[in-house]
């Protein structure tokens, strides 16, 4: 938030921690912030790494590539699966969304439709796709679609999400449907959080 700060991201009138956006909508370049030594830090060292080697049994390694998610009012994230941007590795990658501040639902906390690891009709129609692949993106471009009742109405499931504090850890795999909820803080806050993926090392 500190760099934010320098850059006029967040409004003066509000501490720095309150992470609080000086526009209605706003859309930042991300690039500067991950590649923070304190980003780096906090994903690809420490309790992170730890954790991941007891959730294998072994070594791990991590994308270099960090995903920190600033996130303006009035903006969210449509349905997909992770599988179609970087499905091209291992099988056993996952994926972890943490919120580096408090998250409530009402600031665009993260959802996941349960079950959806299991729909094999999915998976092996959207959920199969390369979305740099234009042999097999053209229907999806990505995301699945912006509306998550239009995928739970034809799969099933049901959308799951809280209130998150910040250093929560959610994680799922590379076929788990999940999209964030739009950004409606009355106080126009930013959801700041980050996205890493992990996988055996070997």
């Amino acid at each position: 938030l500190l760099k934010m700060a320098v850059n006029n991201q967040i409004d003066d009138d509000y501490l720095i921690n309150e992470g609080i956006d000086p526009s209605l909508k706003t859309e930042i370049d991300q690039t500067s912030y991950r590649e923070g030594r304190a980003v780096k830090q906090l994903v690809h060292q420490g309790e992170m790494t730890e954790f991941y080697e007891t959730f294998f049994g072994k070594k791990v390694k991590a994308f270099d590539f960090i995903w920190v998610r600033i996130v303006g009012m009035g903006t969210s994230t449509g349905c997909h699966y992770d599988w179609v941007y970087m499905g091209r590795g291992s099988k056993s990658l996952h994926t972890s969304w943490t919120p580096l501040a408090d998250v409530p639902k009402v600031e665009g906390a993260l959802a996941i439709l349960h079950g959806s690891h299991r729909f094999d009709g999915l998976i092996n129609t959207y959920g199969s796709i390369d979305v740099d692949d234009e042999r097999t993106n053209k229907e999806y471009k990505g995301q699945y679609t912006s509306n998550p009742v239009e995928v739970q109405k034809k799969f099933g499931g049901k959308w799951l999400t809280t209130d998150f504090k910040a250093g929560d850890l959610l994680l799922f795999t590379m076929h788990t449907m999940h999209c964030s909820l739009d950004n409606k803080s009355p106080d126009n806050r930013i959801r700041l959080s980050v996205d890493t993926r992990y996988q055996p090392a070997d």
